[in-house]
């Protein structure tokens, strides 16, 4: 089986946390999470990549996010969607 060529990682907000991004729908920036899709042998890692062209622009707090989930471990059930999906196209 071949490897996937991106590995997907999504950040969450918690309550308080705010954000001068648009939201998509009703609700709060908690209901919401970031997609931050990178190919495998990016040199930044997902939370660093998503702090320089996420929470440094659209954030108070430059570092501000409740959790970070792999693919695997995310369970979209409890957010109301995507608030914007974040990728750094692979140079081939």
């Amino acid at each position: 089986m071949k490897s996937p060529k991106y590995i997907t990682h999504y950040f969450t907000f918690g309550q308080e946390h705010m954000s001068s991004y648009f939201l998509p729908g009703p609700g709060k920036l908690c209901d919401y999470w970031v997609a931050v899709r990178l190919p495998k042998n990016h040199p930044q890692t997902h939370r660093q990549y998503f702090i320089e062209h996420f929470t440094k622009q659209y954030c108070f707090r430059p570092k501000q996010f409740a959790m970070e989930y792999n693919e695997f471990t995310f369970d979209r059930t409890w957010f109301k969607g995507e608030l914007v999906c974040l990728t750094h196209i692979a140079e081939d």
